[in-house]
């Protein structure tokens, strides 16, 4: 049968089939992002590190401050201040693309396991990073299970336990389509 030159022409849109094709993020890839990640929080930590000095030195401008002499609060007041930098630095990021800094360099992104969709940021922190976050303030096996958690990354999925925990996994970058204007025109 001959084909008709005026039929529609067929298309699949097969959404769920193209979140599924596309490829793990490399281990190289992910341990460099994690590595640019860690020099973006050392920088964020650096106003600690002028703290510390400043505690060291007894400065008479931190004894107006009695808060600051509690551990307690210091630590608490640390992991707020880690959070919020963050957020601060990396919150667009992975609320547009799934990236951090790091990543974003790299070309890598978090995306939802299932349906390789970017999550909301809150989502990302929750689930993803404060579960991280906590379990390195552990006493004692806190830096086991830190551990632990990155060697998880070796397995057949390459999924960390935090990303087991959020349903998550790193992918190699998905760029947003743009149609074409011969595509918007069949849509």
């Amino acid at each position: 049968m001959k084909e008709n030159p005026y039929q529609t022409p067929d298309s699949r849109l097969d959404i769920e089939q193209t979140n599924q094709e596309h490829t793990l993020a490399p281990l190289s890839a992910r341990f460099i992002a994690a590595l640019l990640d860690g020099i973006v929080s050392i920088i964020i930590l650096l106003p600690f590190i002028y703290i510390g000095y400043l505690f060291e030195t007894e400065t008479p401008f931190w004894k107006d401050f009695p808060l600051f002499e509690n551990a307690l609060f210091l630590s608490i007041f640390m992991i707020f201040y880690m959070i919020g930098t963050h957020v601060l630095f990396h919150g667009v990021l992975l609320a547009k693309y799934g990236q951090t800094i790091g990543k974003r360099i790299v070309g890598i992104q978090i995306v939802d396991y299932d349906s390789a969709k970017i999550l909301p940021l809150l989502d990302v922190i929750g689930k993803r990073y404060s579960p991280q976050v906590l379990v390195n303030y552990v006493p004692l096996v806190g830096s086991f299970l830190s551990l632990i958690d990155i060697l998880f990354i070796f397995g057949r999925e390459r999924r960390c336990v935090h990303d087991l925990i959020a349903n998550t996994k790193v992918i190699e970058y998905l760029k947003p389509r743009v149609n074409t204007e011969n595509e918007s025109r069949l849509i």
